[in-house]
């Protein structure tokens, strides 16, 4: 993979590229994920000021501090989730855990938590969006759940029972009372409140 990163034309990008969804609260990302032109690039900003301060070179065998881990634990993550970073369809993320990454990478899962936790990353259309998102399926739903609700007519809103049909046919097994947990937890109002 070339290390420089091209702007790849528009017809090339990701449909959630093209419309991405509203952004969720900025936060300044601690891992950007760059699309390149034969996939993904992944950049730590930290890592990159440290390099450039002991002199623009590539980092040495002795440099692991986190984020060197960081770098290489989204580097296993970008691998795990190509059709996630691919199609931009929360549907698509694959549920990992900390322990099964852990072993994945040959390290302990407190390295992982430590990494990964309070982190944030920057995705290829510039939507930042919790590290925990890759370890947590119910906030994967949660997010489904709101952009089920952003993109529904607002003379005929989706009744709890209709979203958890959907999310039947995405493959997430979900109770109508979850989902009615899960739009509540987001502030999200009953299907008979949302009628404009």
């Amino acid at each position: 993979m070339s290390d420089s990163i091209r702007t790849p034309s528009h017809s090339n990008l990701p449909p959630w590229a093209r419309n991405p969804v509203a952004a969720r609260r900025t936060h300044k990302p601690d891992v950007v994920i760059h699309r390149v032109e034969n996939g993904y690039k992944v950049e730590v900003p930290s890592r990159i000021t440290m390099i450039e301060q002991v002199g623009n070179s590539e980092p040495t065998g002795k440099f692991n501090g986190s984020p060197q881990t960081l770098l290489e634990l989204t580097e296993h993550v970008v691998n795990c989730q190509r059709e996630f970073l691919d199609t931009g369809l929360i549907a698509r993320l694959k549920p990992l855990t900390r322990v099964g990454v852990a072993d994945q990478m040959g390290v302990h899962e407190s390295t992982i938590s430590r990494t990964a936790n309070g982190k944030y990353v920057k995705l290829p259309n510039n939507e930042v969006i919790s590290y925990a998102l890759f370890f947590k399926p119910a906030l994967a739903i949660r997010a489904i759940i709101a952009e089920i609700v952003s993109r529904e007519e607002p003379d005929n809103p989706l009744s709890d029972r209709v979203i958890m049909e959907m999310l039947h046919r995405q493959g997430f097994e979900i109770a109508r009372r979850t989902v009615m947990k899960y739009r509540d937890a987001q502030k999200l109002l009953a299907s008979n409140r949302r009628r404009r």
